[in-house]
């Protein structure tokens, strides 16, 4: 197999997207001594000068205490699972919610911690688990003013207010929703990518014949569209209300994130995620409890999804293009699968994304169906007239009267 150029472009954008995902070469590089205690005294120290700062009203207090929490947590890291690692967890969260003012921040770092001491049996963990209660407690009761949260309380207590069942027939009802409403906007951008690949052909002739001088390309480019009734910007018009109500449903259902750890749903459930805890190593604990923690096995389950709908998608007539995007349909289920693994998402998200992803599959296959004898093959316009740099395309290419669109039709 050769790799192309792009094909190593895509590779080297993905792995710096990965980059800043999970932090590799990024922000600060602490380093901890060999010891728990060694390690704690430093931990201490930088708290001490942060106090000092705070005190003298210093402009580098905030800067001390972020080192302060970070090294902290750096610690918690290294030690985890021992005393001193979940101790120093604990503080690391501390100072980022009270000092810091980021109790998600603290939410998501203790939360990454708690599933590495699961099989534990120090008292420590059992005040780690409480301090990340704490501040899920906390973020809920600032959601809870949330129009957001005031919505999906409502939708589940229609559901039949049931903690265990009602928040997963929730997800479903969103997942259902949304599915409608997009299936209009998703058809007609299906509809525009086909119809512009049928010109793939004259558009690529156009390129060539004009490469040497870009700006006359592009103002022939510019007339061919215009005599065609091309848009090409038109599928990314169509995004647009895609993206919103896509980050309108991630804050619908993150906003109750943490009503869900009474939510279960068919293996999520406290019998197997106990069952999960005695597995070896690095399998212990993959099975959540319930919806508001992390499962692999769904979460493989979605990526996989992710993938198999990325094939139902038509190949690009551009060879580059399908070859990115048969690059895409390998890369980005992996890239969604590592960072919700690395983020910790509770699984209500990935169920939502899974069930959303399901739906997705199901119309592409309609739309897939509803095209295939629509005459999906590339159009080949004819000469006119001799060639010429008067014509829209610069080689008297005429338009076909059944492709060009209604709004064209009229103004002839």
């Amino acid at each position: 197999m050769t790799i192309t150029p792009r094909t190593r472009a895509l590779v080297a954008f993905l792995t710096l997207l990965l980059t800043l995902l999970f932090g590799v070469g990024c922000g600060p590089n602490y380093t901890i001594p060999d010891t728990p205690a060694a390690a704690v005294a430093a931990a201490e120290a930088k708290v001490k000068f942060a106090e000092d700062a705070e005190k003298a009203k210093s402009t580098q207090t905030d800067a001390l205490w972020q080192e302060a929490a970070g090294f902290y947590n750096a610690v918690a890291n290294k030690f985890v699972p021992q005393a001193e690692g979940m101790k120093s967890a604990i503080i690391a969260a501390d100072l980022t919610s009270t000092k810091l003012k980021n109790d998600y921040t603290a939410w998501i770092q203790i939360k990454q911690i708690s599933r590495r001491v699961i099989s534990s049996d120090l008292p420590e963990k059992t005040a780690l688990i409480d301090k990340m209660h704490e501040l899920g407690l906390k973020m809920d009761e600032a959601n809870a003013k949330g129009i957001a949260y005031k919505i999906m309380n409502g939708l589940v207590t229609v559901c039949g207010g049931n903690s265990e069942i009602s928040p997963v027939i929730a997800i479903f009802v969103i997942a259902i929703f949304v599915a409608v409403i997009m299936w209009p906007l998703q058809l007609k951008q299906y509809k525009s990518f086909k119809e512009l690949a049928k010109y793939q052909p004259e558009i690529k002739k156009i390129q060539e014949r004009y490469k040497e001088d870009p700006l006359l390309m592009q103002q022939k480019m510019s007339e061919f569209n215009k005599q065609h009734g091309v848009n090409p910007m038109q599928g990314c018009v169509m995004i647009i209300p895609q993206m919103l109500i896509f980050f309108a449903m991630f804050q619908l259902i993150q906003s109750y994130q943490f009503h869900f750890t009474d939510a279960h749903f068919l293996w999520i459930n406290p019998t197997v995620g106990a069952a999960s805890l005695k597995w070896p190593y690095p399998l212990s604990g993959a099975l959540a409890h319930h919806l508001g923690e992390l499962d692999i096995l769904l979460l493989f389950l979605y990526a996989l999804a992710q993938f198999l709908q990325s094939k139902l998608l038509p190949a690009p007539t551009d060879p580059t293009q399908a070859e990115v995007q048969k690059a895409m349909t390998t890369f980005m289920p992996v890239t969604y699968f590592l960072f919700m693994l690395q983020s910790q998402v509770s699984s209500a998200f990935v169920l939502y994304y899974f069930v959303s992803t399901l739906f997705g599959m199901l119309r592409q296959w309609l739309m897939n169906r509803m095209t295939k004898d629509a005459g999906d093959g590339p159009v080949v316009l004819a000469a006119s007239g001799p060639s010429g740099d008067n014509g829209p395309s610069g080689a008297g290419l005429t338009a076909n009267a059944k492709l060009i669109s209604p709004k064209n039709q009229k103004k002839k």
